[in-house]
C-alpha cells in the first residue's frame, strides 16, 4: 500500500499535464468520473482489506479515506518541494494506520470491561 501511494506521488509529479487534461474531462463528463471513481475504489479496497487482514493497519479506514487522504496531499503540486513533504506525510498517514501490538492489548476482551476512573477536574 506505501509503494502504490508513493507511486501515485511520483504520477501527479511527472504527470501534470495530463492530469489537468483528466481533471478537465472528468468535470465534463460525471458518468466518466463515476466509473472512474468506482473502479479506483475497488483497486484501493482490495490494497487495504489485503492489508487489513494482514493485520497490517486499523480497519476503520475506507478506500474513499485514502484517496482523499492522497488527493488532499497532492492538492498543491504546484508549490516548490512539495513532493517531499507529501512523502514524508504519507509515511507519516501510513504509519498511523498500523496496528499497534500495544493497541491490541488495550483493545484485547480481557481488558476491554475495565474502565479507570477518573476523577473530574475542578476549576476555581
Amino acid at each position: 500500500m506505501r509503494r502504490w501511494l508513493r507511486a501515485n506521488v511520483e504520477l501527479v509529479a511527472t504527470k501534470k499535464g495530463m492530469i489537468a487534461a483528466l481533471a478537465l474531462a472528468v468535470q465534463t463528463s460525471s458518468e466518466l468520473y463515476a466509473y472512474s471513481l468506482d473502479r479506483l475504489t475497488k483497486a484501493v479496497g482490495t490494497l487495504l482489506h489485503r492489508a487489513v487482514a494482514a493485520g497490517e493497519i486499523r480497519a476503520d479506514v475506507s478506500a474513499e479515506d485514502l484517496l482523499r487522504a492522497l488527493i488532499g496531499m497532492c492538492y498543491l503540486h504546484e508549490q516548490p518541494g512539495w513532493q517531499s513533504t507529501v512523502l514524508r506525510l504519507m509515511d507519516v498517514f501510513i504509519d498511523g494506520l498500523r496496528i499497534r501490538p500495544d493497541a491490541v492489548r488495550k483493545a484485547s476482551p480481557a481488558r476491554r470491561g475495565t474502565k479507570k476512573s477518573v476523577k473530574p477536574v475542578r476549576k476555581r
